[in-house]
């Protein structure tokens, strides 16, 4: 199953964006159910960094399957990390929150939907 990261890339490579994963695995922290290892956001936002082509600034974007498109944007509107974001936004700078799913109608080929929602101050 291809995850909505590699969707997100594909979607972008097509455009002509130079696209870097900046989210990282990190194996040394203990999670609250006692496991090892979460995986860490470029400051708790950002899965992706692109450059496009005609486009001012890098565009950072959070990728999520649609149905936790609102949390994502919760999370980055929250105190903590909403102060870094609005950095990366006032250096003239984009965020964006892409909510992927697969559908379609019953007995037919389903396919995979892009909905992106973009972060801006205010």
């Amino acid at each position: 199953m291809i995850s909505p990261t590699q969707r997100s890339l594909a979607y972008l490579r097509r455009r002509g964006a130079l696209c870097a994963v900046v989210e990282r695995f990190n194996a040394f922290v203990t999670r609250p159910d006692g496991g090892k290892g979460v995986r860490m956001d470029l400051w708790s936002f950002g899965d992706i960094l692109v450059v496009e082509p005609g486009r001012r600034g890098a565009l950072l974007i959070q990728v999520c399957h649609v149905g936790d498109q609102a949390r994502r944007l919760e999370k980055i509107k929250s105190p903590k990390v909403w102060a870094k974001a609005k950095v990366w936004l006032a250096a003239h700078n984009r965020i964006e929150v892409h909510g992927w799913a697969i559908r379609g109608a019953q007995g037919t080929r389903k396919r995979a939907t892009l909905t992106i929602t973009e972060v801006v101050e205010g």
